[in-house]
């Protein structure tokens, strides 16, 4: 995903040139990715009315188990890698979602 689409997502919104924007909601696959990658869990998107999304997080993390079973020392999201600020970035995601709902 391009870091270009991944801020549309966070601002809910992408611009249509001439100071228009028109919303954007990512497609719930979409959504379970990157809650998958910043650590947002699927109760976090139930809480926001992205349930279809939470399904999507539940079968992804199901699939990445089977992939990456505990104790294989291999874990291709360890966010520990990025700095704070970037793990910071990636999160508001979900403190996007959270205020729309005014929560």
């Amino acid at each position: 995903m391009s870091e270009a689409r991944w801020r549309q997502i966070v601002s809910g919104s992408m611009s249509g040139g001439h100071g228009y924007y028109s919303p954007v909601i990512a497609p719930a696959e979409t959504l379970a990715r990157m809650a998958l990658v910043v650590g947002v869990t699927a109760e976090q998107l139930t809480d926001v009315d992205r349930s279809d999304a939470a399904a999507e997080l539940l079968k992804q993390q199901r699939n990445r188990a089977a992939h990456f079973p505990v104790g294989s020392g291999v874990d291709p999201l360890d966010l520990s890698v990025l700095t704070p600020e970037d793990q910071d970035y990636l999160r508001s995601l979900y403190e996007r979602l959270r205020s729309q709902r005014g929560e």
